[in-house]
């Protein structure tokens, strides 16, 4: 009898969870912000991906990495830091995408202008543009991922771990992606800049016709 009983309260769970999830999938709105926020966090799993092959034809030494991508940290750290200013300031949501959307937009032409101009390959090239980029996603990342959240109050557990394996799975393919590009050198970072810089700004202007 117990054993009924706990089979029926487990099937009304998972009903529940279900129900919670088709909710979820019927807000476009949230669904558009889900596939921004995303699209900001494999970033850097689609970055840390590349660089070491990299650096290792600049001949950086394996013990030189770490160093290397402490400037990353920072840069988050000081888009958080930008994010909560603005917060204070009480610039509205679609004010404060703008802002990581532009820095994006400029990593991508500083990368783009010295492939043209044929600047030689250095540890300032690999570094400078994706710190610009990762203090835009340090502004971006949480600011999208509360505003996706704040659309489902009474779900938001539910809400938050639908959006945490969205960007788990896409984290887990775009690395994969990256190590793909890895065969075409520094041309497949080239490609993976303008993968990360388009994709969150597609889904930016999407929300904006939406609202």
């Amino acid at each position: 009898m117990l054993v009924k009983e706990h089979s029926i309260i487990q099937q009304h769970i998972i009903l529940a969870v279900l129900n919670q999830y088709r909710h979820l999938l019927k807000d476009f709105k949230f669904i558009i912000l889900t596939l921004a926020s995303t699209s900001i966090y494999i970033s850097v799993y689609v970055y840390l991906s590349q660089v070491p092959f990299l650096l290792t034809k600049l001949h950086f030494a394996t013990g030189e990495f770490s160093l290397f991508f402490i400037p990353i940290s920072i840069a988050f750290i000081l888009g958080g830091i930008i994010s909560k200013l603005m917060l204070r300031k009480g610039v509205k949501f679609e004010n404060r995408i703008i802002l990581p959307i532009c820095l994006f937009i400029t990593s991508l032409t500083i990368v783009l202008v010295t492939k043209i101009i044929n600047l030689p390959l250095s540890g300032w090239l690999l570094a400078i543009p994706f710190f610009i980029f990762t203090i835009g996603s340090g502004i971006g990342a949480p600011n999208i991922s509360s505003e996706a959240l704040s659309l489902h109050p009474h779900r938001r557990g539910t809400a938050a771990s639908a959006l945490g394996l969205l960007q788990n799975l896409a984290a887990f393919a775009f690395s994969g992606l990256g190590a793909f590009l890895i065969k075409y050198g520094y041309d497949g970072l080239i490609i993976s800049y303008i993968i990360l810089a388009v994709l969150p700004t597609f889904w930016i202007i999407i929300y904006r016709l939406l609202i």
